[in-house]
């Protein structure tokens, strides 16, 4: 009997031993959101997005991304870049951190109206399909820059009846997202270069 608790004290040690090195059981099994993701980003207001990310495991992540907004005032759409990070470390959130920033499709003679945000993700096991699903939150905002006024508006009416006055800026209400998207491919090999075309590239390590 002796003998047999000696053998179960010697794998307890060894145990814990193992998990001080990795960061213990709870966190050796986190998933981290690295290669290739593709989604959608739908707000509550009826906005919808599409996005496009290459995650790496390794230094900055790059996306792309387009948002179609529309209102009883007014519909436009943006398009631009997501630069982010990716916590893939031992005993990590494994959580992508992410910026976006974009103009608009559509710009007027008088302003110029552009589109930044952020979002967080993570990833999760898809089910049957054995996909990696990515789901999380995004916000944004509009910036509205006036280049233009009209006299009635202070400004001062200039040859050909332009108004022109001193620049404003409005910034239109905060849209919150829900992110749902899912993995496309995952990095191959060691040092895999994730690449979007026109939104960059990134290298990353081998899942």
């Amino acid at each position: 009997m002796k003998k047999l608790l000696s053998l179960l004290l010697c794998y307890v040690f060894l145990q814990a031993e193992s998990f001080a090195l990795r960061g213990g059981p709870a966190n050796s099994g986190t998933l981290t959101v690295t290669g290739y993701y593709s989604g959608t980003m739908v707000a509550t207001t009826g906005d919808v997005g599409l996005f496009l990310l290459g995650a790496a495991g390794s230094g900055a992540s790059t996306g792309q991304f387009i948002i179609f907004s529309f209102s009883q005032a007014s519909s436009n759409a943006y398009q631009g870049i997501i630069t982010g990070l990716s916590d893939t470390s031992r005993g990590g959130t494994g959580t992508f951190i992410g910026i976006f920033s974009g103009q608009a499709v559509v710009q007027s003679s008088t302003a110029t109206q552009s589109i930044s945000g952020q979002m967080t993700a993570h990833v999760q096991q898809g089910g049957a399909s054995q996909n990696l699903r990515l789901k999380g939150t995004a916000t944004s905002e509009t910036l509205t820059l006036y280049t233009q006024q009209s006299a009635a508006a202070g400004g001062t009416t200039a040859a050909g009846g332009v108004g022109v006055g001193a620049a404003e800026a409005s910034v239109g209400p905060i849209i919150n997202y829900v992110i749902d998207g899912w993995q496309t491919a995952a990095p191959t090999g060691a040092n895999a270069t994730l690449s979007l075309g026109g939104g960059g590239s990134t290298t990353s390590p081998g899942a």
